[in-house]
Formats: C-alpha cells, structure tokens, sequence
C-alpha cells in the first residue's frame, strides 16, 4: 500500500511544529507534512492542516528566549528541555512587590496570548488580560487541579470581536500545560506568581518561588493553532498546502476527524486540494467513493 508521502503533494514554504510519538515539540522542514500526536496520551491524531498563521511575538524559543521581556521582581533563566527544546525558569526575588513578566505587542484584532508552562514549586500562577498593566483582569492557575480557580472559558466570536478572556487549559503532558488568554486589541502578556486562588492581582507571595515557561506566542486568530518558532523578528507560518489526485470520475469524501466526527465533500473530480478551513485540523483519514 502506497504511503502518504507517495500520494500526498505539500507545499508550505515555512517550516512548522507538531508532537511526535514521544510527546515531543518537534519542526518539520519546509513541504513536509505533518503526523500530529496526542502529547498525553501519545496516540496518532492525523494528518495537521493548517491556516496561514503568525507569531508577533519575537525570540519565543532558543537561547534568547525572553529577550526583550520585563522582569518585575524576578528572575529568568534559560534552560535545555527535553520536551520544548528550550525554556525558561521564572524566579521570585525578595522584592516587596508583585512578582511576574510581561511584554506589550501590537495587534490589529483579537489576539491570542499562549504559552507552555510547567509547576515549579508554587501552585498558583495568573495570567492577565488587559492593554497595560494597570488594566489587568486576572485569572489563576491552580497546577495542582489542572483548571482556572475562575472557571473561564469565554472564547472570541470573531477577529474583531473587543472582548476579552480564557481558554480551557491544555494538558500537554511531562507536567505541562498550554494556557490561553486573549483580548481584542493591542495588549500586554503577562504572567505573575499568585498565593491565592482568587486574588484581585499579584501581591508578594515570598521568594524562591518558581515557574517554568515555554514558547510565548501571540496569534490573531480565533483559537492557538501549533507553536511558531521566532528568533529576533516575528515569524509567520504558511498554510499547509497538501493536495492528491483522484481516479477518473465524480467522487464524494469523506473526512474523519481526530474526535471520529466526519464531513461529506460531495462532487470532486481531477486533482483535490484539502482546504485549510475545516471545523477541526487533524484528519484521521479521507475516504473517496464514486459519486
């Protein structure tokens, strides 16, 4: 039986990332798809299409990562990771005052802030959605439970949608989790150290405390797609473009998804190119039968 590689054409002039069989972050090169794996569970989820997508925020991974971040009474150190490649270790000094970091960005929509983050030996940290940082609602992360102490899973409507808050939180696996904050306009991330469940913003939760974190990234898009690699400048990754010929003939498809839910694309002919916008990006399988 001929493989994907036999059948299937790509063309992504950038590269991008997925999961391996290991849970690990790994980057295929540029016209290579990509077999996308559950980070947890570590079972095959399919084929990865995805949209065109950028990252504004520059130096997210690499040695440099954090370049460019304010460090409020802590400090950043960055460290070899199996997993992520590399990430950093947030640390609290003993300055009376909030601990956390925070980058301002530009954007021209909704966006999405997202990172990797892994429990060092503090249970809370929060995440605030806000323009600066005097307009900041905070949500925090329990590590423990897994969950928003708040319970928010309030997701945007549409790229100009001016509202503001939180995903569920991914598990990732090893530890780790993705956390998703966003907000309608130009924003700040930020991420601080909490000693309660539900305070109203950080205040001084002792030093020593730690946290690691792994590949920021801002997306203008309505939900986190797979982490864009940046070094000194924002970075971009082109859409996966992957197409295959069809026999002679009408046929219909038949597309099962990565949670066995399927789409009927009914009349295709000649050479078919698999679109970017389907309801989810992990493609089990596709199926063609004579119309």
């Amino acid at each position: 039986m001929p493989s994907i590689a036999d059948i299937v054409t790509t063309s992504r002039p950038s590269q991008a990332t997925y999961f391996d069989a290991n849970g690990v972050l790994k980057t295929a090169a540029a016209n290579v798809w990509r077999r996308d794996y559950d980070p947890v569970t570590k079972a095959p989820l399919g084929l990865l299409v995805e949209p065109q997508g950028p990252n504004l925020l520059p130096y997210n991974s690499g040695s440099q990562m954090l370049t460019g971040w304010t460090a409020q009474a802590v400090t950043t150190e960055n460290l070899p990771d199996a997993k992520f490649g590399t990430i950093a270790r947030i640390t609290e000094t003993n300055e009376n005052a909030g601990h956390g970091i925070l980058k301002g960005y530009s954007a021209s929509g909704v966006s999405l802030r997202h990172a990797y983050f892994k429990k060092g030996n503090r249970r809370y940290i929060g995440m605030g959605v806000g323009t600066v940082t005097s307009d900041q609602v905070w949500n925090v992360f329990d590590f423990d439970a897994g969950a928003w102490t708040q319970g928010n899973d309030v997701r945007p409507t549409s790229l100009s949608d001016t509202g503001r808050g939180y995903f569920q939180p991914e598990n990732v696996g090893d530890g780790w989790w993705r956390l998703t904050s966003w907000r309608g306009s130009n924003a700040v991330f930020i991420v601080a150290f909490f000693n309660e469940p539900k305070q109203d913003r950080p205040t001084y939760a002792g030093s020593d405390g730690f946290f690691y974190m792994a590949l920021p990234s801002v997306e203008e898009a309505l939900f986190p797609s797979s982490s864009i690699l940046t070094g000194s400048a924002a970075a971009t990754r082109a859409a996966d473009n992957l197409s295959f010929p069809l026999p002679a003939g009408t046929h219909n498809l038949t597309y099962t998804f990565d949670d066995n839910s399927t789409l009927v694309v009914p009349g295709v002919s000649g050479t078919y190119t698999i679109p970017t916008n389907l309801p989810r990006a992990h493609i089990k399988s596709i199926v063609a039968r004579a119309a």
